[in-house]
């Protein structure tokens, strides 16, 4: 297989990270219409909904890193970790520190000077939990998710635990992959047993373990377990590895019309496979199945519209930013007077996500593409040290392959 000179040409990625930032933003939505007194649809159905767009990019993150790792083994004979880091580094980091900033300076700001009664009551139980209590260091320190199974949630910033958890993966997946050599499938496999037992055999039934380690020990590892997703993650690293191993079986699975009726409707299917038995492994592996017919076959016209790829390619964006929109548009409703009017929720809905895209058009112009402009030079500058040292020609990787959401993957 001679398919590593000529990576393959993946089709909708953009349009299937847009999905899951809508899903995610549905949730979302509707849970602040909830906090403000609303007539809502906030309830397990849509926690489920956002939940599952939470793992969709979950499984494109470890599709989209391992394809690249591959191909960069092939054309360079390894994969340089400093290299993946540095890269990593300047996609993640910029903006995730800048939504750092807002939730711990600004947001805190506004509560005490611009809120109102209002919201200061629908918001009283992140005024309670505002005292130092080390979430900031967590937080910069790059593990919010451990901030979040063990203190008070961080209004505008809870939802960064999600990040965290990609950090830990891209923090261990190159290690992995140079340890598991040129067995990278049985490697995969161990992760996905190891993260389904972890979750799904253990903790649903780890009672015996209270007297040995607490309660509230026991119940922070059933949380970590239950947002680890290095399962979901190295399940996405199989489609990855047969994008590059494997290009005419996934195509031939993409060029069947009902596989693709079925990979269209993997979200549904997986919302409802996660309301009934509350699972990551059966969800996981429907995105992998749509993830490969969707991205081998026949660009789709609908992930493929405009649209909806200008919405991918700002997914990272409109994920770390729309709670502070939706946040700072309750702001804006409480001046106007509008708060205690159930008819001023649809209007509410709509500005804020209006104000989101906002947001999130000006973090993807102002920091996201100046970052992937330096990130794009410093690759240049390695793969130049890289190709000095190197007696094998080295192939300059495509752009449209780095990850997480711009062009690409996160999330």
């Amino acid at each position: 297989m001679n398919s590593l000179a000529k990576p393959a040409h993946l089709h909708g990625l953009d349009g299937l990270r847009a999905v899951a930032c809508l899903a995610v933003l549905v949730d979302h939505v509707e849970q602040y219409a909830e906090w403000l007194s609303w007539p809502h649809l906030y309830g397990p159905a849509l926690q489920a909904l956002g939940r599952q767009g939470v793992e969709l990019f979950f499984v494109l993150s470890g599709y989209l890193i391992t394809y690249r790792m591959l191909v960069e083994k092939e054309a360079r004979g390894r994969v340089s970790i400093p290299a993946f880091y540095v890269r990593r580094a300047l996609r993640i980091w910029p903006l995730y520190y800048l939504v750092v900033v807002v939730a711990f300076v600004a947001v805190p700001w506004l509560m005490h000077h611009a809120a109102g009664a209002y919201i200061r009551d629908a918001w009283s139980w992140y005024l309670d939990g505002i005292p130092g209590d080390g979430r900031l260091l967590l937080y910069v320190l790059l593990v919010p998710h451990i901030a979040y199974f063990t203190a008070p949630p961080v209004l505008c910033a809870a939802h960064l635990w999600s990040i965290g958890v990609e950090e830990q993966f891209y923090l261990v997946w190159p290690w992995l992959m140079r340890l598991a050599g040129r067995r990278p499938l049985a490697m995969f496999a161990l992760v996905v047993l190891a993260g389904f037992a972890f979750n799904d055999l253990v903790f649903p039934w780890g009672d015996k373990l209270r007297p040995l380690i607490g309660g509230d020990a026991l119940e922070h590892l059933r949380t970590y377990a239950d947002h680890a997703h290095m399962e979901a993650m190295a399940i996405g690293a199989f489609v990855g590895w047969g994008a590059v191993h494997e290009q005419r079986l996934l195509e031939r699975l993409a060029s069947d019309p009902l596989n693709r009726i079925f990979a269209y409707l993997a979200l549904p299917f997986a919302w409802y496979f996660y309301l009934n038995w509350h699972t990551e492994l059966g969800p996981a592996l429907i995105y992998a199945f749509a993830l490969a017919a969707l991205s081998h076959g026949p660009p789709s016209r609908f992930l493929g519209w405009a649209p909806v790829s200008a919405l991918g390619r700002r997914s990272y964006a409109v994920y770390l930013l729309h709670p502070f929109a939706l946040f700072s548009t309750a702001l804006a409703f409480e001046r106007a007077g509008l708060l205690s009017t159930p008819r001023a929720a649809w209007p509410f809905r709509v500005a804020g996500l209006l104000l989101t895209i906002g947001f999130a058009e000006a973090a993807h112009r102002f920091v996201e593409v100046p970052a992937l402009r330096m990130k794009d030079r410093l690759g240049a500058m390695v793969e130049g040290l890289v190709t000095a040292l190197s007696p094998r020609p080295i192939e300059r990787l495509p752009d449209e392959l780095t990850v997480p959401a711009v062009r690409q993957p996160p999330p």
